[in-house]
């Protein structure tokens, strides 16, 4: 008769070796499901966004109207009443 030692040791690494081969083959997915493209905005969403981006670029055109306008003043200012640009001084 064969050892019951020798029997479980079989079972055990027949047991070991679907485990490997299981844990393997869910790495193996998960490393194909990270690399996939990630899937791309459609439809309503797509409008959505570009509806965003056309707000944002108005936005920041207004902006830079903006520091133009406030560069045209300060020059204006510092023409006209440099004391207006310098802070004062302590002791008054």
């Amino acid at each position: 008769m064969h050892d019951p030692f020798e029997v479980v040791g079989v079972f055990f690494s027949i047991g070991l070796s679907a485990l490997a081969l299981y844990a393997g083959w869910i790495g193996v997915r998960w490393a194909h499901r990270k690399m996939e493209p990630g899937k791309l905005p459609e439809g309503e969403e797509l409008d959505r966004i570009q509806e965003r981006l056309a707000r944002l670029e108005e936005t920041e055109h207004r902006l830079a109207e903006v520091e133009e306008r406030l560069d045209f003043t300060e020059r204006m200012l510092a023409q006209s009443r440099p004391e207006l640009l310098t802070p004062p001084a302590e002791g008054r």
